[in-house]
């Protein structure tokens, strides 16, 4: 009896420290993936062509145009980083990579309203207003 009770002991110990590491190494390859896509979407983004889009498409300066007078206390995020991790959550990697590129090789009106479909789509209203205040602040600083 005393056995069992000590390998039910130790199986209950070794399935929580399996528990514990499970966790902490899907939080940090999370985090490694976040880095690497930051990385990737800042350094090949040119924010004055992003800029000029926006500027030469209505429909995205109307999508940006309530942006000041959203209230910030109540969103998920506010910052550039809270947004990548959230469309991170949202998107799979290949779907970022593939805006990405599309984006940097530069997008017709419709494809712009295309790939804003597309966020709208998959994001709820709240994310929605953190991202239009996120792109809001990074293209007026």
């Amino acid at each position: 009896m005393k056995f069992l009770r000590n390998v039910i002991i130790v199986g209950v110990i070794l399935a929580g420290v399996g528990y514990g590491i499970y966790h902490i190494a899907a939080g940090v390859i999370a985090d490694k993936v976040v880095d690497q896509v930051e990385q990737e979407i800042y350094s090949s983004t040119d924010e004055e062509t992003i800029k000029q889009s926006i500027d030469n498409n209505p429909e995205l300066q109307e999508f940006l145009a309530d942006a000041p007078q959203i209230d910030q206390s109540q969103l998920p995020f506010t910052t550039k980083e809270g947004a990548v991790k959230n469309l991170i959550k949202k998107f799979s990697v290949g779907e970022i990579q593939e805006i990405s590129e599309t984006v940097n090789n530069g997008m017709t009106q419709e494809e712009q309203m295309v790939l804003l479909e597309k966020i709208e789509g998959k994001l709820s209203p709240e994310e929605l207003d953190a991202m239009k205040v996120v792109m809001y602040k990074e293209l007026n600083k």
